[in-house]
């Protein structure tokens, strides 16, 4: 199933944030949060993620326009390995605030309330765990990543 960069842009998230480590590697914290309204159900959030994951880190970074359009490559294999993804790992009751304060503790967050986001889905990681969530207050993710130099 093919798909186009202004598939993204008219979701874009409502929050985001990049919260760096505090040493010289590079890498940070990413969160993006859209509205509830913007997917049916998690599984529909959980393809999106796989299709724009290119183009999400950069957008968070404040990336726009032409340059933004260099990031993106579509996967054409998104959908299955997503679903996949999805059905391999359950939503649990976890709030992403509690899971942030544990696993991601240096990282804060500053929209980010207890009790937004209470259904959470962690998912392995190279060396820290990303984390989808909804709630309340829409879909969420948090992941670590290299900032877009």
């Amino acid at each position: 199933m093919s798909y186009n960069l202004s598939e993204f842009l008219t979701k874009t998230p409502y929050d985001t944030e990049v919260c760096p480590f505090d040493d010289s590697s590079g890498r940070a914290v990413f969160a993006a949060r859209w509205y509830d309204f913007e997917f049916n159900d998690p599984l529909e959030f959980h393809i999106f993620l796989f299709r724009f994951s290119c183009v999400l880190q950069p957008y968070i970074q404040g990336i726009r326009g032409d340059e933004l359009e260099e990031f993106f490559f579509p996967d054409n294999d998104a959908m299955t390995r997503s679903t996949r993804e999805h059905e391999s790992h359950q939503f649990q009751d976890l709030e992403a605030m509690h899971w942030l304060n544990r696993d991601l503790s240096f990282a804060k967050i500053p929209w980010l309330q207890d009790y937004d986001h209470s259904r959470s889905m962690v998912l392995p990681g190279d060396d820290f765990p990303e984390l989808l969530a909804f709630g309340k207050a829409g879909y969420l993710t948090i992941f670590v990543a290299d900032e877009v130099g």
